[in-house]
C-alpha cells in the first residue's frame, strides 16, 4: 500500500548502550519503522511517525524502546502528548510533559509545554529523541485537482498533454512541470530543474522520499 504525499514530523530514537526489545504490542497506534539510510544500507536506526491531525501520547518504559500511541485515555501513564501543528509552510512538534524536570531539550531542563522543530533533541535518560521531518513527493502525471493549477515556476497552467509530468512539493503542496527525456526538449517544462527549490516554501526540491536533519548517529 503506497503512502500519501505530503511531510510528517518524526522521530529518530537513539539508546545509549542499553540493550532494548521492540516496544510493547496492543498498541493499535505504534509507528515503529526502520529507515536505512540509501548510501549505507548496512545498519538500521528505529523511528517514530508522529500521527498527523490528532493527539498523541509518549512513552517509554525499561527495556523497550519508546513508542507513541494514538489514544489519549492512558495519559496517566505516559511520559506526556504529543501533536503536530503547521505554521506558515513549516511542521513543528509540541511536547506537553507530565514531569517536565526529569527530561531535558537540547541539553536545557524542559518545560511542561515545549515547541520543537527539525534538528531539536529531547532526552529521556536511557533514549534520546531526535525531531526530523519526513518527506513524501509527488511526482507523475497531473491528478484531477492539478489541472488547471499555475505552476510554482513558470506560473503555466498545468494540463493533461502527452507526457506531462508533475511535481507536488512535500512541505507545501506546491505544484512544477517535472517533464522528461520522453518530451522533444524544445517542448519539455523542466522546472524543477531550473527553479532547485520550490518558490512557495523554499524547500529544497527532492524526487525521493527522505528525511530533513537526519541526526549523524544514523548510517
Amino acid at each position: 500500500m503506497s503512502e500519501a504525499p505530503g511531510q510528517t514530523v518524526c522521530l529518530f530514537v537513539e539508546s545509549r548502550g542499553r540493550r532494548c526489545t521492540a516496544a510493547p504490542r496492543g498498541h493499535a497506534a505504534l509507528r515503529l519503522r526502520r529507515h536505512v539510510r540509501p548510501t549505507r544500507a548496512t545498519e538500521k536506526t528505529p523511528w517514530l511517525e508522529i500521527p498527523s491531525g490528532r493527539i498523541a501520547t509518549l512513552h517509554s518504559q525499561t527495556g523497550s524502546l519508546p513508542w507513541i500511541s494514538g489514544s489519549c485515555d492512558s495519559f496517566d501513564h505516559a511520559l506526556g502528548m504529543v501533536e503536530t501543528i503547521r505554521y506558515g509552510h513549516r511542521r513543528y512538534l509540541v511536547l506537553v510533559l507530565r514531569e517536565p524536570d526529569e527530561f531535558r531539550i537540547n541539553g536545557l531542563v524542559a518545560s511542561r509545554i515545549n515547541l520543537l522543530c527539525a534538528g531539536d533533541v529531547v532526552d529521556l535518560g536511557g533514549h534520546q529523541l531526535h525531531v526530523s521531518l519526513r518527506n513524501i513527493p509527488y511526482v507523475g502525471p497531473p491528478r484531477s485537482e492539478d489541472l488547471g493549477v499555475s505552476c510554482g515556476y513558470c506560473r503555466l497552467k498545468i494540463s493533461d498533454s502527452p507526457g506531462m509530468r508533475i511535481y507536488a512539493c512535500p512541505a507545501c503542496g506546491n505544484i512544477m512541470h517535472d517533464q522528461t527525456d520522453e518530451v522533444e526538449q524544445l517542448h519539455r517544462l523542466e522546472c524543477t530543474t531550473l527553479a532547485a527549490c520550490c518558490h512557495h516554501c523554499r524547500s529544497p526540491v527532492t524526487r525521493e522520499r527522505g528525511f530533513v536533519n537526519v541526526p549523524d548517529f544514523v548510517t
